[in-house]
């Protein structure tokens, strides 16, 4: 029992030792409405950085709008990013886009987890296309370690309507810059006949949070095989073969619960990476 008493203390403890801030460098966030017809380009940024983060802009022109939210924040070692958009495009032959970067270094070892989405629906008429683009790359080495670029609409034949999506997770090396560069666009690329309109709703989210260590593994695992342990059994119960053998297993389990509790730390392993030529 006691050993459960002080499990919570330690989990405590080693939380509170490598809790290290994650580091957001800068980032610029931006909104835009584009008329490649007159070279109209109505357009608002974020570039302050703060924790929070709540906000939102519109760019609009003539009946196009592109709308996006903003909420930020971020807490010891972990932090998190959700950008919404929704944008209207009519009578333009041109775009509406909202972008952005944001460059972190977080503080210990940990995972990056990110999902986008954009969803359009175009009028069927008009030659209509929307692209969602995401990169994340190692700042430090200039290495891009993942790009990828969508794109759907009536340009290329498709349909008028569905949605782009991608989601993936990245390990990240602790003290180390990275970057999450991310688009979202719609277009028109003729002059759209009266009343014809394209809709495009999405997001952009990720999140860092820390990789376990460990010692912190390891007290996990102790308190999972303690909570599990047969009770010790009455003497007169433990005289048989069967009896003795459960008990010494039970010793087992007690060595592995202090064997784990001193796992060195360790961590990830360096990698190297290639910029392509």
């Amino acid at each position: 029992m006691k050993a459960l008493q002080t499990l919570p203390a330690l989990l405590l403890l080693l939380s509170s030792s490598r809790a290290v801030a994650v580091d957001v460098i800068d980032w610029s966030l931006a909104s835009s409405v584009y008329d490649s017809q007159t070279g109209d380009l109505p357009s608002v940024h974020f570039q302050t950085v703060q924790s929070p983060f709540e906000d939102s802009h519109s760019a609009t022109l003539r009946s196009s709008i592109a709308h996006a939210a903003y909420d930020f924040s971020w807490t010891a070692d972990e932090a998190s990013f959700a950008s919404q958009f929704d944008h209207h495009i009519e009578s333009l032959r041109g775009t509406t886009t909202s972008s952005g970067y944001i460059r972190f270094t977080p503080g210990v070892d940990s995972v990056l987890s990110i999902d986008a989405s954009w969803s359009y629906d175009f009028h069927p008429a008009e030659l209509s296309s929307a692209d969602l683009s995401l990169l994340f790359g190692d700042v430090e080495s200039d290495t891009v370690l993942f790009v990828r670029q969508l794109s759907g609409g009536t340009f290329g034949l498709g349909a008028p309507s569905g949605t782009l999506a991608v989601s993936r997770h990245f390990d990240l090396l602790a003290l180390r810059t990275y970057l999450v560069d991310y688009s979202v666009v719609q277009r028109f690329w003729d002059p759209p006949a009266a009343g014809h309109a394209g809709e495009a709703t999405g997001h952009v989210r990720f999140q860092v949070t820390p990789l376990p260590e460990p010692a912190a593994l390891g007290l996990l695992l102790a308190g999972a095989i303690l909570l599990h342990r047969r009770p010790v059994l009455p003497r007169r119960q433990r005289e048989t073969p069967a009896r003795r053998t459960n008990h010494a297993r039970g010793g087992t389990w007690s060595f592995v619960y202090f064997s784990t509790c001193f796992v060195p730390e360790t961590r990830l392993p360096r990698r190297t990476f290639h910029w392509p030529m």
